[in-house]
C-alpha cells in the first residue's frame, strides 16, 4: 500500500482493535533482532551493515522480516532511490545460515539468466528418491534476489518470461529443464525488488505473479529522518577534516550541513524536474554520492568549499542551459549564505578539486583507496594540464585543445568520475565541443587503454559483445585499466545501451 492508505487502513485498524500504534517496534529494537525473530538484550554481535536505523527503517524491516524468516516469496516495490536495496541486503546479512545470488535485472534479462545464476550458486542438480534437485551447496538456505524485476521488456503476447518462469519455481517449486527434466528446488526464495511502472522504462508485471508472492511498498523517508541519515554519514565522512577544524567533529555542524544538503535538494528538485528533461531526476541516492565525495577531500581542503564542489558535480552538470545552471547557482548561494555566511571558495579565487597531481603508484595501486581530491587554482591548474598535455601529444598524436576555463572544468569533472573503481560518466553536448579530446587526455593520465568499437557495414549485437567480451578480459583477467568510450554513431542497435546499462549495473553482460 501507497503511505496515506496505509495510514488510514492502520488507523481503523486501532480503532476497531482499541489498540495503539500497529506498527510500532519495541523500544531499542534493532534490524537484527526483527530480522530474527528474537528479543534484543543488547548482547551479541553488531550490526555492521551501511544502514543507518529510522523510524521508518524498523518499519518496513518488520514488515517484511517475517516473510524473509518463512522463506516466502516478497516483493519489495519503491520509488528509485528510497533504499529498497540496501535494507533488503542488510535484512540478509542478519539471516542466518543464508547466501544471496543477485541478478541485477535488464530489458534482456530472460529465465536463463536466472537458471545460470541458481546453478552458480548450487551446482548440479543432486538425485534424491523425489527426483534432480537444486540445493544450496555453502549454505541451508539461498535467497534469488532480483533487482529491478520490472525492467525485462515484454514479449509480443505481452508476457514476460522472467516473472512466468518465477511464478512457475513458486507455485511448482521447481521448473523444467532444456531436457524437458523437472528440477525441483530446496530451501530457496525468491526475493525482488521493483520501482512503480510509471518509472520510464519498466513494463507492467503480471497480477499472476504479484498474487502469489508477499508484497510491500516503501517511500522516501520524511525530512527529519533525511536529516538524522546525513548527519551521521556526515560526521562518519568528515572524521580527517575534523583534525584541522575541530568544528567538524561536532554533531551540531553536522546536522547544520545536513539541513543546507536538504534545502538545496529541496530547491534543485522544485526548480527542476523531470517534466521538463528526463534526465531531471534527483533522488536521496544524489544526497548519498555527494557525502560519499566529500570522503574524497584531500587534506587541507576547506570543507565548505569541497561541500559546493561536489553538489555542482552532482547536480549542476546535468542542468541544460544558462538560465537553469544560474537558477542553480542562486540556490546553492542563498543555502550557504544564510546557513554558513559562505560566499565563495577561499580566498575568492575560482578553485577545481582533482586528482590530477597524484602519482602513477596512488593511480594503480588497487588495494588503496582513490585518489584524494585537491584543490587547484585555476591558472595552476592549467599549467598542470598543459604539461600533462604536452606529455599525451608527444607520446600519441595532436589534439589542439584549447585550455580555456571551460575545458579545464571539464577535465577536472572527469577525473573526478574516472578516478573511482568503475566510475562512468555520459557526456552530452554537440559535436566540436572536445569531449573525446579531453576524454583521450584524462585516460592517458589515468594510465588507461581506451577503447572505442571500429564500425564497419556487418558490425552488428554479435560484433559488439564480442567487444565487450575483449576488454572485460583485459580488465579483469589482464588488470589492465581500460577506458570504454561509446559515441552516439556508435549505438546503431537499442540493444547496445541495454548490454551497456548491464554492464554498468551488474557488471556483466547477459
Amino acid at each position: 500500500m501507497e503511505p496515506k492508505v496505509r495510514e488510514e487502513l492502520l488507523t481503523f485498524l486501532a480503532r476497531l482493535t482499541s489498540e495503539g500504534d500497529l506498527l510500532a517496534t519495541p523500544p531499542g529494537a534493532s534490524i537484527q533482532s526483527i530480522v530474527r525473530g528474537e528479543d534484543d538484550d543488547g548482547v551479541g554481535v553488531p550490526s555492521t551493515g551501511k544502514l543507518i536505523v529510522t523510524r521508518d527503517t524498523l518499519i518496513n524491516a518488520s514488515l517484511i522480516a517475517a516473510w524473509l524468516r518463512r522463506g516466502e516469496p516478497l516483493l519489495l516495490v519503491g520509488p528509485e532511490g528510497c533504499g529498497k536495496s540496501v535494507l533488503l541486503e542488510q535484512c540478509f546479512s542478519e539471516l542466518r545460515g543464508t547466501t544471496t545470488a543477485t541478478v541485477n535485472c535488464s530489458a534482456q534479462t530472460t529465465a536463463e539468466n536466472a537458471i545460470q545464476k541458481l546453478s552458480q550458486m548450487c551446482g548440479k542438480p543432486v538425485s534424491t528418491n523425489t527426483g534432480r534437485v537444486l540445493r544450496p551447496r555453502d549454505s541451508d538456505r539461498l535467497i534469488l534476489y532480483l533487482k529491478d524485476i520490472n525492467l525485462p521488456r515484454p514479449d509480443k503476447y505481452k508476457t514476460i518470461q522472467l516473472i512466468s518462469f518465477l511464478q512457475q519455481i513458486i507455485t511448482y517449486n521447481g521448473f523444467y529443464d532444456e531436457h524437458l527434466e523437472f528440477i525441483g528446488l530446496e530451501r530457496i526464495q525468491v526475493v525482488a525488488s521493483m520501482n512503480p511502472t510509471s518509472t520510464v522504462g519498466r513494463h507492467p508485471i503480471s497480477t499472476r505473479f504479484t498474487a502469489i508472492a508477499r508484497c510491500a511498498y516503501m517511500t522516501y523517508p520524511d525530512r527529519d529522518q533525511l536529516v538524522q541519515v546525513y548527519s551521521q554519514m556526515l560526521h562518519t565522512a568528515l572524521v580527517e577534516a575534523a583534525e584541522n577544524n575541530p568544528m567538524w567533529s561536532n554533531e551540531a555542524s553536522c546536522t547544520k550541513l545536513a539541513n543546507t544538503m536538504l534545502d538545496i535538494y529541496d530547491g534543485v528538485k522544485r526548480s527542476f524536474r523531470p517534466d521538463d528533461y528526463r534526465h531531471y531526476q534527483f533522488t536521496p541516492r544524489n544526497l548519498t554520492e555527494w557525502v560519499q565525495g566529500l570522503q574524497r577531500l584531500a587534506m587541507g581542503v576547506e570543507v565548505l568549499d569541497g561541500f559546493a564542489y561536489e553538489a555542482s558535480r552532482i547536480f549542476r552538470d546535468r542542468l541544460v542551459g544558462e538560465e537553469a545552471i544560474s537558477t542553480y547557482d542562486g540556490i546553492v548561494r542563498q543555502a550557504m549564505a544564510v546557513q554558513w555566511q559562505w560566499s565563495g571558495p577561499s580566498g575568492g579565487e575560482a578553485t577545481l578539486l582533482s586528482t590530477l597531481g597524484a602519482s602513477v603508484e596512488e593511480r594503480l595501486d588497487s588495494k588503496s583507496p582513490p585518489p584524494a581530491l585537491a584543490q587547484w587554482k585555476l591558472e595552476d591548474f592549467a599549467e598542470l594540464a598543459a604539461g600533462k598535455l604536452k606529455q599525451f601529444e608527444r607520446e600519441s598524436k595532436d589534439l589542439g585543445l584549447l585550455l580555456f576555463p571551460e575545458v579545464l572544468q571539464r577535465i577536472a569533472a572527469l577525473d573526478r568520475v574516472l578516478s573511482l573503481p568503475g566510475g562512468s560518466v555520459l557526456l552530452c553536448g554537440r559535436a566540436g565541443v572536445g569531449r573525446r579530446s579531453a576524454t583521450s587526455l584524462v585516460s592517458y593520465i589515468h594510465h588507461m587503454d581506451m577503447f572505442s568499437p571500429c564500425l564497419t557495414r556487418n558490425y552488428d549485437v554479435k560484433a559488439f559483445r564480442n567487444d565487450l567480451k575483449n576488454v572485460m578480459i583485459k580488465t579483469g583477467g589482464e588488470n589492465t585499466p581500460m577506458l570504454l568510450f561509446l559515441e552516439d554513431h556508435h549505438i546503431s542497435d537499442s540493444t547496445f545501451l541495454e548490454y551497456v546499462n548491464s554492464l554498468l549495473s551488474g557488471g556483466e553482460v547477459p
